[in-house]
């Protein structure tokens, strides 16, 4: 579901900053958002650890929308 809908958001003009565990998938989905030249940044980030959330938000600083786990 995540990556459908990042994809889906990427096609709509949003620029996508993706946060998972798993790297691999995390690459895989950017590489077919910028297949059709959307816009991507990627973080491997364990969700399961506060210290690990916060760090990373502090490094991708303010956005408009979190789709957190997906």
């Amino acid at each position: 579901m995540g990556r459908l809908l990042s994809i889906k958001l990427a096609k709509m003009g949003c620029k996508l900053v993706l946060w998972d565990i798993n790297e691999e998938g995390n690459q895989e989905t950017a590489a077919e958002i910028k297949k059709f030249g959307g816009q991507v940044t990627t973080y491997t980030v364990d969700l399961s650890k506060r210290e690990d959330i916060y760090s990373t938000a502090d490094k991708v600083g303010g956005r408009s929308i979190v789709l957190p786990g997906l």
